[in-house]
């Protein structure tokens, strides 16, 4: 299980446009779940359990199994960098819990609820699945080509 929040509790001090240029990296799937959660919900900080990505889990059908940097990562298909990157910067927004959600509801409509993640940040993360596989495919472990095509594809992501 990832390592998490503990020495960031309590500090509260970044600017919402740092936060912002996390989410704009989330895939629709997670900003429209990480949406309805906080639609249907007061997200909190500091928190694995009704965190923002805890609760957008629940909302497409894992409650509960996301709760920790490797969970989160496997249920929205992102890498766990991009999963501690939001955390480390959510955990430390200014305001109460209240104004936090309302604030990361005008940030996912900002962002664009279908809008993919930009290309920049799709080309580096491509560029870390085509390592992965040549490390694999290096060392032998890659069992045949469906697997391969899969790693590579981002369907095994992960792996």
């Amino acid at each position: 299980m990832g390592n998490w929040g503990s020495d960031l509790f309590g500090k509260k001090d970044i600017a919402p446009s740092n936060l912002q240029g996390v989410i704009d990296k989330f895939p629709p799937k997670l900003k429209q779940a990480m949406f309805a959660a906080a639609s249907r919900t007061t997200i909190m900080r500091s928190t694995w359990t009704g965190c923002a990505l805890n609760a957008a889990g629940f909302e497409v059908g894992k409650a509960n199994e996301v709760r920790s940097l490797e969970s989160a990562a496997s249920s929205f298909d992102v890498p766990e960098t991009l999963i501690e990157e939001f955390i480390n910067r959510w955990d430390r927004l200014h305001g109460t819990d209240e104004e936090c959600t309302q604030l990361l509801r005008e940030m996912i409509e900002k962002a664009g609820l279908f809008r993919k993640p930009n290309t920049f940040y799709i080309k580096a993360f491509e560029a870390t699945r085509r390592e992965e596989f040549n490390h694999l495919f290096k060392n032998n472990l890659v069992p045949d080509e469906s697997v391969a095509v899969s790693i590579l594809d981002g369907s095994l992501a992960g792996v």
